[in-house]
C-alpha cells in the first residue's frame, strides 16, 4: 500500500513530540521513513535531538535508527545535539549497530563536530566511557582534538597529588579508559612523583577498607607501568 501523505506528516509530527506510541501505530514505518515525502519534512523540520529522544525506545528505535544511519551515511546531518552524543554515545552506537552501522564508524562521522565534542568531554566524567575507548581504539584522525583533550586532562602538569588520590580512590571507568590509553601509547606524565606519592595512601597498612584498597589496586596496576 503507497505510503500517504497523512502519514508522513503523522510521522514526523509524533516524532517532534516524542510520541512513540502513536508513533508505532503507523502501519509500515519502515516504508514511511523511506517515502520522499517524509524525507523532505524531516529535513525541513526535525532535529537530531528528537530523532535521539526515540532511537531507544522499544516500539520504533529500530526504524529511528535505521532513518538515522541512512542520515548518517549520506552526510545528511547539519546540527547535531553533541552534548546528548557525548553523554549517550553507547546507547546511539548501540541501536545503530542493530541497523548494521559500527561504532567505529559513528566515531569517524562525529569527527565533523570534533571542536564540539571535545567542549562536550572537557570532564571527562561527563562523557559515555564508551566514547572515550572508541576514539582510543580508532585512528588517530577520528576525533584528534577530543582525544588530545582527554589525555590531556591526565598529563597536564597542574595535576597535584590530591588531585590524584581523589581521582584514584574514585576509580572512574572514564579516567581507567584514559590510563590504559597513556599506558598502551607510552605517553609521560609530567606528574608522575605526584602519581607515586598519592599511590602511597593507599597502601593497606595506611588504609584499611578493603573495598578502597582493591579499587586502588586496579589503578596501580596501570600506574605502574608508567
Amino acid at each position: 500500500m503507497p505510503v500517504s501523505l497523512f502519514k508522513a506528516v503523522a510521522a514526523v509530527t509524533f516524532i517532534r513530540q516524542a510520541d512513540a506510541d502513536s508513533l508505532a501505530k503507523l502501519d509500515d514505518l519502515d516504508d514511511v521513513f523511506e517515502y520522499s515525502v517524509f524525507r523532505a519534512l524531516a529535513n525541513a523540520s526535525l532535529t537530531t535531538g528528537a530523532l535521539f529522544q526515540l532511537v531507544a525506545d522499544s516500539q520504533v528505535g529500530e526504524s529511528v535508527a535505521g532513518y538515522l544511519a541512512y542520515l548518517i551515511q549520506g552526510r545528511r546531518i547539519g546540527p547535531l545535539n553533541c552534548d546528548w552524543v557525548t553523554t549517550k554515545f553507547s546507547v546511539l552506537a548501540q541501536s545503530l549497530a542493530g541497523v548494521g552501522l559500527a561504532e567505529a564508524d559513528v566515531a569517524a562521522w562525529l569527527t565533523r563536530w570534533d571542536s564540539h565534542i571535545e567542549k562536550a568531554c572537557k570532564d571527562a566524567l561527563k562523557a559515555d566511557v564508551q566514547l572515550i575507548n572508541v576514539i582510543i581504539a580508532s585512528d588517530e584522525k577520528v576525533l584528534p582534538n577530543t582525544r588530545k583533550g582527554l589525555l590531556k586532562q591526565l598529563t597536564s602538569e597542574e595535576r597535584t597529588r590530591d588531585e590524584w588520590v581523589q581521582m584514584i580512590s574514585a576509580g572512574a571507568k572514564q579516567h581507567q579508559a584514559i590510563v590504559s590509553a597513556i599506558v598502551q601509547k607510552g605517553i609521560s606524565i609530567p606528574t608522575i612523583a605526584a602519581v607515586g606519592d598519592a599511590l602511597g595512601c593507599f597502601r593497606p597498612q595506611t588504609d584499611t577498607d578493603p573495598k578502597r584498597c582493591c579499587q586502588c589496586r586496579r589503578w596501580a596496576a596501570k600506574q605502574l607501568q608508567l
